[in-house]
């Protein structure tokens, strides 16, 4: 469905246009829906007016921000959501479900008929699709292997968005004003490519892994991908600022969460109560006894 809504998957635009709606209900979106979302994601990232995030991103707040976020429930709820855990195994699949097949097919300046319109095709088939899926699957077999499937498909998502974040967010990134800022830099500075097994790239990703090829041309369909990118020479690509990320880069870049404007990087939430080193309990209850002492006072 990505490279559909690209246009890049079949020369022809009614195969990429009719096989993408039928790619994305399976996977229970709108393609329409998708596409507008995604085509934004393209046009602005690195743009700092936008904001360091976006639905493809999870860093979703600069470190002024979050410092200027007064301490609180929402914040503490915030922080806790984010997490890597609960967010790419749970929120994060529930938010680009909602993101890509209601919030983006709502636009402004779109009449309420029109409006009407893009939430029944945005939900519409999904909905239709999982509801004769569930009775059929059912039907034929158990609820268990019903739930089995559908909890397949939720997993798959979450590694999709596991993936797409860290093809964004990670250390040294690329944020400009709208008049200094370059697309192919953004591309470049600001798409990682992650190092994978030939195998597990084409075949499970899609080669979607070499990211910045796909945001300096989003024509090239996704089994060009890793030709492009093996055409040009290494060091050609590491002098551009392009990120090659292994596993272990990877796994530092699920836990970045906030832009940090002075370092130019994603970095992650600061330490709870400690500038550095493991706390202790004594400091715990300490720094706890000293809050509460503060609000009664």
């Amino acid at each position: 469905m990505h490279d559909c809504i690209h246009g890049s998957l079949f020369a022809s635009c009614g195969l990429n246009k009719h096989l993408g709606r039928l790619f994305g209900v399976s996977g229970w979106l709108s393609a329409a829906a998708y596409q507008r979302k995604h085509l934004v994601h393209h046009a602005r990232l690195g743009i700092e007016e936008e904001g360091p995030w976006d639905a493809d991103r999870t860093a979703f707040w600069t470190v002024r921000e979050w410092r200027a976020w007064r301490p609180g429930v929402a914040k503490a709820a915030a922080r806790v959501a984010r997490s890597e855990a609960l967010y790419f195994l749970l929120f994060g699949p529930v938010f680009f479900l909602h993101f890509g097949s209601t919030a983006a097919a709502v636009g402004p300046n779109l009449t309420p008929f029109r409006k009407l319109r893009r939430l029944f095709e945005a939900n519409g088939a999904r909905i239709s699709l999982i509801i004769l899926g569930t009775a059929l699957i059912a039907h034929v077999s158990s609820w268990q292997r019903c739930g089995a499937e559908y909890g397949a498909g939720f997993l798959a998502m979450a590694i999709g968005v596991a993936t797409f974040s860290v093809t964004h967010t990670f250390g040294e990134g690329y944020i400009k004003p709208r008049a200094s800022h370059s697309r192919d830099a953004a591309a470049l500075r600001g798409s990682s490519r992650v190092r994978l097994p030939r195998w597990l790239a084409e075949h499970v990703f899609m080669n979607i892994n070499e990211h910045h090829i796909h945001h300096l041309d989003a024509r090239v369909p996704c089994y060009r991908l890793r030709e492009c990118h093996e055409g040009v020479a290494e060091e050609v690509w590491t002098k551009a600022g392009v990120h090659s990320l292994g596993f272990k880069e990877v796994r530092e870049a699920l836990g970045l969460a906030l832009w940090d404007e002075e370092k130019e990087a994603h970095v992650p939430f600061p330490p709870l109560f400690f500038a550095s080193g493991k706390p202790s309990w004594g400091a715990v209850v300490g720094r706890l006894r000293s809050v509460v002492a503060g609000k009664a006072s």
